[in-house]
């Protein structure tokens, strides 16, 4: 790198820190008045006003919980307000004009696509997609193409070897588009990878990561390399995969979800975390050099669950870039970026138990780590709240309950525990303060759905859902099915939770990434989250 670039770089350095710590300090200042308000009228509908251990509990509690669906709301208040006025004018796209980018010499890379017992076709498939596609805009010299096989399975190891050599030939690739089987699994996909990168790391500058089931126009991945040509502070790009393929009905209502909803949660997130975003492990560039000198995991040290290989890598990873002093960016501009999503509740779930181990143990890592960068902490944090939210919620209901239980069926009483004093503490009901409570939250809750709807008018956008009309019934119905499923997701990330706390050993299996669910098999699996759901 030139001095001049060097210098340049330095500069966008200093600027984007400066505006996210604007904008960090809004977001922050928001969800702490936000959540101080909710709490005092919380406080006013309680009977005693926090005059009982049970009601501290209930109000502590809520605070926590409350600030978590906040977190969401303003950052779809920020995607919202940002697209509204024309995109962030300080992300990676914006600073470089589309002629500078195009003009943008290319270097060495590899696209590498770590598998285990997938399907072997269908893999293969989005992969020759992505290699096709760099050939017909006289690319390819530039990429190398790696499947990395975790695959125990004879059958299927063997299957994928076959398919290989026949689609190596099929694109007239050899020497361009390889296989490699590890003979022994360690530490999971992280362990895949560095097992690449010990291999052939040294003969590339940047390393694609797809999963099994990425897909990639040749485009973003040319535009990927020249943004990370022209930012050379920049370590991991990270882009927002959309959801397609969806088959089963469960699936297409993900699939609507994501696509609709995560422009404007993306752009939010994108404009908040700015050079300190996450890794989410696919369908991202990382420049190979510092990612081979500062992002290999060791085991953890500590007891149970915080001991072992880290199950959750791309977080950590994220979080040993920024701490070497290098940039990590999410950029929703980069478009045609494709993943898929699980076919059933129950494939979900599989997915989230195996998530939900991995993040925990983040928290070991924000005690004992090091050097981390305050927002990539902040990203543990949310990474963590996504599946203790809900045993919290579980605790809150059973405390909201027990409450209930209390000043219905027994006597009031007008001295209770930890109360101190000669005169009495008189129950108070405020109907009305509730009333106000429980519509704010629900604004919490769905108004970035609505939000969403009034950007698909303003940049036109509803035609591909259908029109206007259409468009509003599917978030109608999102929102019916999400509120049905969030009390069988409560109790299922409430189990993982619990069940990774006591370090219960779990399966590394493949994914179903394609059958569906049977009506009697859904029953089955979700009775217990139905009837307490509906209780």
């Amino acid at each position: 790198m030139t001095e001049s670039a060097h210098t340049a770089a330095v500069g966008a350095s200093h600027r984007w820190r400066h505006i996210a710590g604007i904008r960090r300090a809004f977001l922050i200042l928001a969800l702490a008045a936000q959540t101080l308000a909710a709490c005092y009228y919380l406080l006013g509908v309680l009977p005693y006003h926090g005059g009982t251990w049970l009601e501290l509990a209930i109000l502590g509690l809520f605070a926590l919980l409350y600030t978590w669906i906040a977190v969401g709301f303003w950052i779809a208040v920020f995607g919202f307000v940002v697209r509204l006025t024309g995109g962030d004018r300080h992300s990676l796209m914006r600073r470089h004009s589309v002629e500078s980018i195009a003009n943008t010499r290319l270097a060495r890379t590899a696209v590498v696509m770590p598998v285990y017992h997938e399907p072997v076709h269908w893999t293969l498939s989005g992969l020759k997609a992505v290699y096709r596609d760099l050939e017909r805009r006289g690319q390819i010299e530039n990429f190398d193409f790696f499947i990395l096989s975790d695959s125990r399975n004879p059958d299927i190891w063997l299957e994928e070897q076959a398919a290989w050599q026949r689609l190596a030939t099929e694109l007239g690739a050899e020497g361009r588009f390889f296989y490699r089987r590890r003979s022994v699994n360690l530490n999971y996909k992280s362990g895949n990878i560095a097992d690449f990168l010990r291999r052939w790391g040294k003969r590339y500058e940047y390393m694609v990561v797809l999963d099994a089931d990425s897909l990639i126009s040749g485009n973003t991945v040319t535009r990927m390399v020249q943004l990370m040509e022209l930012e050379p502070q920049v370590g991991i790009l990270q882009t927002n995969p959309n959801i397609i393929n969806g088959q089963s009905l469960f699936a297409r209502i993900q699939q609507f979800a994501n696509r609709f909803y995560s422009p404007l949660f993306s752009t939010g997130l994108a404009a908040v975390q700015m050079g300190d975003a996450a890794f989410w492990g696919h369908n991202a560039i990382l420049r190979v050099r510092p990612f081979m000198r500062f992002c290999g995991l060791r085991k953890l040290r500590g007891p149970g669950i915080f001991g072992g290989p880290i199950m959750s890598h791309d977080f950590v990873e994220a979080a040993y870039m920024g701490r070497a002093g290098y940039e990590v960016w999410l950029e929703p501009g980069l478009s045609e970026s494709f993943e898929e999503s699980p076919p059933t509740l129950t494939d979900e779930l599989m997915r989230d138990n195996r998530w939900a181990k991995g993040n925990l143990q983040h928290f070991w890592l924000l005690m004992t780590a090091p050097g981390i960068r305050f927002a990539h902490r902040l990203a543990f944090l949310n990474g963590i709240m996504a599946y203790v939210a809900s045993p919290l919620w579980l605790l809150f209901l059973a405390c909201t309950t027990v409450e209930a239980a209390r000043m219905t069926l027994s006597p009031i009483d007008y001295f209770p525990e930890g109360h101190q004093g000669l005169f009495p503490l008189w129950p108070e009901w405020r109907p009305e303060w509730a009333l106000a409570l429980a519509l704010s939250t629900a604004a919490l809750l769905f108004l970035p759905k609505f939000l969403a709807l009034a950007d698909a008018l303003v940049h036109r956008l509803s035609r591909g859902f259908g029109g206007f009309l259409r468009l509003t019934m599917s978030v109608l119905l999102e929102i019916a099915v999400s509120v049905l499923l969030a009390p069988l997701r409560m109790l299922a990330h409430s189990r993982f939770v619990v069940a990774a706390l006591l370090n219960v050993s779990l399966k590394w299996a493949g994914q179903n990434r394609t059958e569906e669910t049977t009506w009697s098999e859904a029953i089955r699996s979700q009775m217990w989250g139905m009837l307490i759901g509906a209780g």
